[in-house]
């Protein structure tokens, strides 16, 4: 890849390692050539394309088809939540075979799961208004710092498929997504319902 040409000054900024011998002699105005190979790199997803809610991943995991964690899915992940200021409102928690959708997190961190791999790590940042609807209801016990833009960290351990569950797992994802459904519907929410 071309990515830059040679100047006067790029021997002496450059050029410093190693024996003399192996420094690299390029003249100015030379064209200087690059191979480079990609060992990790962090993705950053805006969910919905207005920076309301971004996940980050902290690196990639080795199989890049690997498991997310998408709606109806039983997931083993550790999650703390914080405020925009850094203050840990949520500590460091572990769910076992929690079911996503289950609404036992904020609606913005399940829908920040859907580009979750297993064994990912990510940071999903919500803004206030994604989680305003939560910070209004009594369902958890710290809506009051989902007034405002919040970061969790979440590590996924382990994720199975509806297709891995057993026959008592999918009818209970099933009344799950029913249960959301409904509410979704009763608030108005009906394009969102259908889905």
């Amino acid at each position: 890849v071309d990515v830059s040409t040679a100047t006067d000054d790029h021997n002496k900024e450059y050029g410093w390692w190693g024996d003399a011998k192996l420094r690299p002699k390029a003249k100015a105005g030379a064209l200087m050539r690059y191979r480079v190979e990609l060992l990790d790199w962090n993705s950053v997803h805006d969910r919905y394309g207005d920076g309301s809610l971004i996940i980050k991943s902290v690196g990639q995991v080795e199989d890049p088809y690997t498991a997310t964690c998408k709606d109806g899915c039983r997931v083993n992940m550790t999650i703390e939540g914080r405020t925009s200021a850094g203050e840990v409102f949520f500590p460091n928690t572990t769910f076992t075979d929690m079911s996503v959708g289950s609404r036992q997190l904020p609606e913005a961190v399940e829908d920040g799961f859907e580009l979750v791999r297993q064994g990912q790590e990510v940071r999903i940042l919500a803004q206030a208004k994604r989680t305003e609807e939560d910070s209004a209801s009594d369902r958890f016990a710290y809506s009051a710092h989902l007034k405002g833009d919040t970061e969790w960290r979440v590590m996924a351990t382990g994720v199975r498929r509806a297709y891995q569950l057993s026959v008592a797992e999918r009818v209970e994802a099933a009344l799950v997504r029913k249960e959301w459904g409904n509410e979704l519907f009763n608030a108005g929410r009906v394009d969102e319902a259908r889905h």
